[in-house]
């Protein structure tokens, strides 16, 4: 992370296990992310898909992961959010509440979730969707991690929504 002289913005990466969720947080927390800015990681689960999900995907083994990727980043620049699906609301709607809840400036994600890329690639993940039609908060979406110092240009290839 480096050091800012701009606003601190607060960040929320929504997680679900999948290799672009941790593409997207690798983006945030290590590119993106200024030493004056915080980071939430959310994640929301439902009991009842637990039991078919891969081990990659319980919401406990995925915490772990996170809490080993944040070892040695004080703990007031992070937080872990991890929801049980609340009644009456879908995955995505959630994900926005807990963006909202937390005064989230922007609100990364993956651009496909735990079910994997969509036969078209062109079209976004249902999650995508639904919030950059429903936003709380600008949405940052990352289709793959990329490094500025690989770039000729130096520069990100994203959708903000």
């Amino acid at each position: 992370m480096e050091a800012s002289g701009a606003t601190k913005l607060n960040w929320n990466v929504a997680v679900d296990g999948s290799d672009v969720s941790l593409e997207a947080f690798n983006t945030v927390f290590k590119q993106l992310m200024k030493e004056d800015d915080s980071i939430v990681i959310s994640h929301v689960y439902s009991n009842s898909k637990e039991e078919y999900l891969s081990f990659k995907f319980k919401p406990e083994n995925i915490k772990q992961d996170y809490e080993a990727e944040l070892i040695g980043t004080h703990s007031s620049k992070w937080s872990l959010v991890w929801e049980h699906l609340h009644k009456g609301l879908t995955t995505k709607q959630h994900i926005m509440q807990i963006a909202k809840e937390n005064n989230s400036d922007i609100l990364a994600l993956g651009y496909v979730g735990r079910k994997g890329p969509k036969e078209d690639p062109t079209l976004l993940g249902s999650a995508v969707e639904y919030m950059a039609h429903h936003p709380v908060c600008p949405a940052l979406v990352i289709k793959r991690e990329e490094k500025r110092e690989s770039k000729e240009d130096g520069g990100f290839r994203f959708l903000v929504c």
